[in-house]
């Protein structure tokens, strides 16, 4: 069949027909990908992450701690400088604003201890540490 041209359009279109050499059509060519800009194109979500709560310690050294996050109303995860999680949980601890920010002071040996020390909200409440759980995150497939 001959190409048909569509003179105002700038399209051409063409049919191609593929033998191979014993006479029976081949497969049909795959599509041609998406376009760049295609939803098709985009990368897939990250996988979601489950945490796994395990033992943790009794105590914890201030120094090893990077960084800390209001994890739930009635607890506070500590992002160790080494790459681990520890979830403090907070004993009868009303919903108090720790998003606005908290502190925790060390005892008089140096550690941060559950059962005996306090996390205090900025505005002045405050809620004793009951214990320490590490947490390790598991990504679903």
């Amino acid at each position: 069949m001959p190409p048909r041209h569509f003179p105002h359009s700038g399209v051409m279109e063409i049919h191609l027909n593929v033998r191979n050499a014993n006479g029976r059509n081949q497969r049909p060519l795959p599509p041609p990908p998406p376009p760049p800009d295609s939803p098709y194109n985009a990368p897939p979500p990250p996988p979601e992450a489950v945490w796994h709560e395990k033992k943790g310690p009794k105590c914890v050294s201030p120094e090893d701690i990077g960084a800390a996050a209001v994890s739930e109303k009635d607890s506070v995860d500590l992002m160790l400088k080494g790459g681990s999680r520890i979830r403090a949980h907070l004993e009868h601890c009303p919903a108090l604003d720790f998003y606005s920010g908290f502190y925790v002071h060390a005892g008089r040996d140096g550690q941060i201890c559950a059962k005996r020390d306090p996390v205090y909200a900025r505005w002045g409440g405050e809620c004793l540490i009951n214990r320490f759980r590490v947490v390790e995150g598991v990504f679903k497939h």
